[in-house]
This record gives structure tokens, sequence and C-alpha cells, in this order.
């Protein structure tokens, strides 16, 4: 199992938690899940690079409702 910090540097735009114990990931970075603002909120994909994050407890994942990057939110 990676440590956080390895998977950290994976991505561009990661944050932690207040306790430092779990990383915060944009789930479009991941995976193809992105939606639309009204359009119902489809399953978690990842990419194959990715999939080891799947059942990783550390792992947050942010949805595009919490997210609210992109110009469609």
């Amino acid at each position: 199992m990676l440590k956080l910090k390895e998977i950290e540097k994976m991505f561009y735009d990661t944050y932690r938690t207040e306790n430092g114990q779990k990383l915060c990931i944009y789930a479009c970075n991941v995976g193809e899940n992105g939606y639309e603002y009204g359009e119902p909120e489809p399953p978690i994909t990842y990419y194959p690079e990715y999939e080891f994050l799947r059942n990783d407890p550390r792992i947050l994942l942010i949805r595009c409702d919490d997210c609210c990057q992109c110009g469609s939110w």
C-alpha cells in the first residue's frame, strides 16, 4: 500500500482533512466522474491506473456538488 505522501504527489490538486489522516482528491481526477448541475450523480469510476484507490479508506473523493470548480456549477 502506498503512503499518502506518494499518492498526493500523483495529483496536482489535493488536500488533507483537518487531522491529516485522509487525503481528499477531486473525483474527476481519478475517472470520468464529472456531471452537470441538475443531472443525477453517476456511480464513481476509476481510470485503470487509479483503480488501487477504490477501497482505500484513507481516500475521500470530492464529487461535483461539493467541489464547484467547473463553470457549470
